[in-house]
């Protein structure tokens, strides 16, 4: 599936993790890709992350009220998201999912920190999964980005594969709302490309 970057070692910087990593080229529709080595998310310098549509509804789960505040802000104020629910762990969100589900509401986004006090995040995405699966909504997954102060290691690369389309953002490396927010949208326009 991947293989290393073609030529000479390359370094790239990776808005998911947010510094510099090794990278590696897959081949999709015969277009050359360069991926970040630890997470997968796609460098292209070319992509663009001015073109999201805003979307109808973003979940964030996050047991920090601060970081909740501060993402759901950053979502409504650049037209990222029109309305944010937020949730204090894992065992909240997949309450306000199932109802959301159930109500027949729209949920384009969910943003899930991984550490978290009652259900983790990982937890939370495999159940949201098992959710999709057995209302029958496979063909329409809904985009998850975990969120995590810690680094994308072989775990959290199997949890992303395994509930694609998923994306990691280290949330400890930026040092402003401005730069962590920057990473956001970035990582958001290629797991929504």
């Amino acid at each position: 599936m991947a293989e290393p970057a073609k030529g000479k070692e390359s370094a790239a910087y990776c808005p998911g993790c947010g510094e510099m990593v090794d990278t590696y080229a897959t081949e999709k529709e015969g277009v050359v890709e360069s991926r970040c080595a630890f997470c997968g998310l796609i460098l292209e310098s070319a992509i663009v992350t001015q073109d999201i549509l805003e979307k109808d509804c973003v979940i964030i789960v996050d047991d920090s009220e601060l970081i909740r505040v501060m993402l759901k802000d950053a979502l409504i104020d650049h037209k990222i998201a029109k309305k944010v629910i937020s949730c204090s762990n894992g065992g909240d969100f997949i309450t306000r999912l199932t109802e959301r589900f159930e109500a027949r509401l729209p949920i384009e986004l969910v943003i899930l920190d991984i550490q978290m006090p009652v259900m983790s995040g990982i937890n939370a995405a495999v159940a949201m999964r098992a959710i999709e699966s057995g209302l029958k909504r496979e063909n329409r997954r809904i985009p998850i980005i975990f969120f995590s102060v810690k680094k994308c290691d072989e775990n959290l690369k199997k949890a992303m594969d395994f509930c694609k389309p998923a994306q990691y953002i280290n949330k400890a490396v930026s040092d402003s709302k401005q730069e962590m927010f920057k990473r956001i949208r970035a990582v958001v326009s290629r797991l929504l490309k």
